[in-house]
């Protein structure tokens, strides 16, 4: 029995220590630990509802924007801040900038979780261990990304040295624009997904692999360019759902494309690599103005057939080889933003912009008509009977 009551004894003591250990400090909860002077920022531990829910109490949640101290002072004694605890900020969704000081070297988990309004995170230039770049944290030794508040936004730059985008590193947040560099080989599952004001993406020249759900469910990507990368693999939903997507330039390397890759978007035509070895089940599924492909690759793509990800399934008219769905003599060609057309001597050329405008009107005289036009976008050309779908980078 006596052992029983010195255990019992030894249990209640830790577990004051423990209690005792978390206390509030210029409005930051800390856990102190009296041994090593080393203070965590911490949160006050829940409180119960009275249903049996657990809830954040309203007194630890934070507001605003939040500077984190090199040192703390309690009872007279001096403590070195060098965490920031599991869940510390957990549910601070009004806390809209954090300060992190040099000595801060660990960041626990869930940290920041629920931080909604969180946009910017700035550590101190002296730290040892982590970066901050545009209110990103990176690790200093190697350019690695670490965190992203959920908040950030505008045109984020990544920095050239890294060389990957992690597992959902910017889920759910509100950038409108993304430059990414050529160090990039691989953007990671779910990176992008769901970023609502996501209009445009600048890829480096280094792409390799895009993972699943990279940059799905981002409904106002409207243009992609992968003509300058390495990319091979466009895996499982990479943009499922990005329901403005009308043009993708693919890399001339790409070997997959995977499983409802560009299920549900709004493509109007697609030209398939040399390259290209395989298009997984339902990959163009849904996409319903995709009238038009120009297939250099070895795969059979026929008109009305759900074979290879559905690319030819709303195709009105067989296709062949390298050839368009139009079978005409006439053809046209874009770069650098040159319309040329071809073969077409004494015909009226009319050339229409997304909004149905005429910017262009006029018979042809010659069997090559050269037109320069002014900004990227997509572009009708109507000459006689026939129709072209132009998108112009």
């Amino acid at each position: 029995m006596k052992r029983i009551y010195i255990t019992l004894f030894l249990i209640l003591t830790a577990i004051c220590q423990l209690t005792a250990g978390v206390v509030k400090i210029d409005n930051i909860y800390y856990d102190l630990d009296e041994n090593s002077l080393a203070a965590s920022v911490t949160f006050k531990p829940f409180d119960d509802d009275p249903d049996g829910w657990m809830y954040y109490p309203k007194d630890s949640l934070y507001v605003g924007d939040v500077a984190v101290p090199s040192q703390v002072t309690y009872n007279g004694k001096v403590y070195t801040v060098n965490s920031i605890g599991d869940n510390a900020f957990a549910g601070s969704s009004l806390m809209t900038t954090l300060q992190v000081p040099a000595t801060v070297t660990h960041f626990g988990s869930g940290a920041f979780s629920l931080c909604s309004s969180l946009s910017a995170i700035h550590i101190d230039e002296e730290n040892p261990q982590y970066q901050s770049i545009d209110g990103v944290i990176y690790l200093k030794n190697e350019i690695a990304l670490f965190f992203a508040p959920r908040a950030i936004s505008g045109h984020l730059q990544l920095p050239e040295g890294l060389t990957e985008i992690p597992s959902t590193a910017f889920q759910r947040c509100n950038l409108d624009a993304v430059t990414i560099p050529n160090s990039v080989e691989v953007i990671k599952d779910g990176a992008f997904n769901s970023c609502p004001y996501l209009t445009e993406v600048n890829f480096g020249s280094g792409l390799k692999i895009l993972q699943r759900d990279a940059f799905s469910q981002c409904p106002f990507l409207q243009i992609l360019d992968f003509s300058g990368t390495q990319l091979t693999d466009i895996e499982l939903n990479a943009f499922f759902e990005c329901e403005d997507l009308a043009i993708v330039y693919l890399s001339d390397c790409l070997k997959t494309i995977g499983t409802n890759a560009f299920r549900d978007c709004n493509l109007i035509g697609i030209s398939l690599p040399a390259t290209l070895e395989s298009i997984g089940e339902s990959a163009f599924l849904g996409c319903e103005g995709l009238t038009t492909v120009i297939n250099n690759s070895p795969l059979n793509i026929k008109a009305g057939s759900e074979d290879n990800g559905c690319v030819g399934l709303y195709l009105t008219e067989e296709i062949s080889g390298n050839r368009n769905i139009n079978e005409a003599d006439i053809y046209l060609t874009c770069e650098n933003k040159t319309l040329s057309v071809f073969n077409a001597k004494d015909k009226t050329v009319t050339v229409y912009d997304i909004t149905g405008q005429i910017i262009f009107q006029a018979g042809c005289s010659l069997d090559i008509l050269k037109l320069n036009l002014k900004s990227s976008g997509l572009y009708i050309v109507n000459i006689g009977s026939l129709s072209w779908k132009i998108p112009v980078k």
